[in-house]
């Protein structure tokens, strides 16, 4: 049942659940009303185990379904994110669309796009999780994002 498009590239992807709940009829047995789906990320706070955000990832500019994703993170009380890339090896360019507000960021290397994930990292939970005591890896300062 996975294709080419919903289906890990990668190989690590188990497609049981999807096979058995994704049918193009909507018919799996017993499973009247139920769909699984499988987000691409969900990015965690180290200190409180709690989600910071969830996202969908696509290739290229195609249309990616988010309905579910944008439905869970409006659940957990999470910003929710659709991200496009190339797939080519060494192209970082990554645009990052806000499913709640339609706003785009772009980045142009790795570094940027950590600091942009820290960024909402220190904005989480501030007064739970203490992000002021965190330290940042040295591999993404801020010299390397810009």
């Amino acid at each position: 049942m996975s294709t080419v498009n919903n289906h890990s590239r990668g190989g690590d992807h188990d497609p049981w659940a999807s096979e058995k709940m994704r049918r193009a009829d909507n018919g799996a047995p017993g499973c009247a009303g139920l769909r699984s789906f499988d987000y691409d990320s969900t990015w965690l706070c180290d200190e409180c185990a709690l989600p910071v955000i969830v996202s969908e990832w696509v290739r290229g500019d195609g249309h990616k379904e988010t309905v579910y994703v944008r439905a869970l993170a409006r659940r957990l009380g999470v910003r929710a994110f659709l991200f496009r890339h190339s797939g080519a090896e060494g192209d970082w360019r990554t645009e990052a669309e806000d499913l709640f507000t339609g706003q785009k960021t772009v980045f142009a290397t790795e570094g940027e796009w950590a600091l942009w994930g820290e960024n909402l990292y220190r904005q989480h939970y501030p007064a739970q999780c203490r992000p002021d005591k965190v330290e940042l890896s040295p591999e993404y300062s801020q010299e390397e994002a810009a």
